[in-house]
């Protein structure tokens, strides 16, 4: 679950900069309902593993790949650690997968990592430039005889829109 979490932060749905992947601490509630990080640390030992298999795992199940920013910071105790992974958003949309399954986009939403289904998967590929937007995606199957100029027209006027030679038609072929 770490490695999708890095991939959501990679996406960057909520243009937030990315996010930071904290193992070595537990989160809890106190008596009234509040969140409370408890630091468990890691050993020496713990943490160099674990960060090969993160590190590996975002090379190999993450498309294009992601290299978050690793740190080691003071744990509970002088022989603990927690361990830090940093990942900025990027410019791309990355798929991660699962030893088992398909490839999926996954992406924040508030707290927690979701998949990106359906408009939020739209979104998030015109957000990133992998999509154009719906306005600009061509429709293969129409041709100039589908269109209405003067109902073009009559909208561009409505929104504001200069209607006068906004209107022009590219035959492709």
């Amino acid at each position: 679950d770490g490695v999708k979490t890095l991939t959501a932060f990679a996406n960057d749905y909520q243009n937030l900069g990315g996010g930071y992947l904290i193992v070595g601490a537990t989160e809890g509630q106190d008596e009234n309902g509040f969140a409370v990080v408890s630091l468990t640390g890691l050993s020496a030992v713990q943490a160099k593993k674990l960060e090969g298999k993160v590190m590996a795992l975002c090379r190999e199940c993450v498309t294009p790949p992601i290299l978050p920013q690793v740190e080691l910071l003071p744990g509970p105790a002088s022989d603990k650690k927690v361990l830090v992974f940093i990942q900025p958003r990027t410019p791309h949309v990355h798929e991660f997968r699962s030893r088992k399954g398909p490839q999926r986009y996954w992406v924040r939403a508030n707290n927690t990592t979701v998949e990106a289904r359906n408009g939020v998967l739209r979104e998030l590929l015109t957000k990133k430039g992998s999509a154009p937007p719906f306005d600009q995606q061509p429709c293969s199957q129409s041709t100039k005889e589908d269109l209405d100029v003067t109902k073009i027209a009559s909208f561009l006027q409505r929104t504001g829109r200069p209607a006068d030679g906004a209107v022009d038609f590219i035959d492709p072929d």
